[in-house]
């Protein structure tokens, strides 16, 4: 299945994705000592949320995730 996280195309074959899944995919070396916000959002059915450590989400073709350090937000 094709998503996109951060802008880039991802492959998974997973039909549910963890923050940890997304958090991985967003960044070769995950920052540690940052909070990490991620959301996505889907056009055809209108999805869209946040995700939290240990939460996961069910994956839809192309799907838009965005991973964002918000420590200083």
């Amino acid at each position: 299945m094709q998503i996109i996280v951060n802008g880039r195309i991802r492959h998974t074959g997973s039909m549910e994705l963890s923050y940890e899944d997304v958090v991985a995919l967003a960044f070769d070396h995950p920052p540690t000592a940052t909070v990490l916000t991620v959301t996505y959002r889907h056009q055809a059915t209108k999805t869209s949320g946040t995700l939290t450590p240990g939460q996961r989400v069910a994956v839809e073709e192309r799907m838009i995730f965005n991973v964002a350090d918000t420590s200083n937000a």
